[in-house]
């Protein structure tokens, strides 16, 4: 997810998300893995980010020959989809 880079700018941490904001660690561990995460832990990131969703989200569309679409997440900027 775009989160990295937002919480960069914000000079938010991994250890502020769950010391300072309360959120847990399994939800962070989600974070760091670039699992799903609720609507809700979306919607508690951009308050503590002060951002938009599109601050901190991108949306990869399936790949049309069914095999999945996986964001390289290192490269925030120019950010293009590979097919696993």
């Amino acid at each position: 997810m775009g989160e990295w880079k937002t919480m960069a700018e914000q000079h938010v941490t991994t250890y502020t998300l769950r010391v300072k904001h309360g959120m847990s660690h399994a939800t962070v561990q989600r974070l760091q893995a670039d699992m799903p995460i609720s609507t809700h832990t979306l919607d508690k990131l951009c308050t503590i980010l002060h951002c938009r969703v599109e601050s901190v989200l991108v949306h990869i569309p399936d790949a049309p020959d069914g095999k999945e679409a996986v964001a390289s997440y290192d490269r925030v900027e120019g950010l293009e989809p590979e097919i696993r």
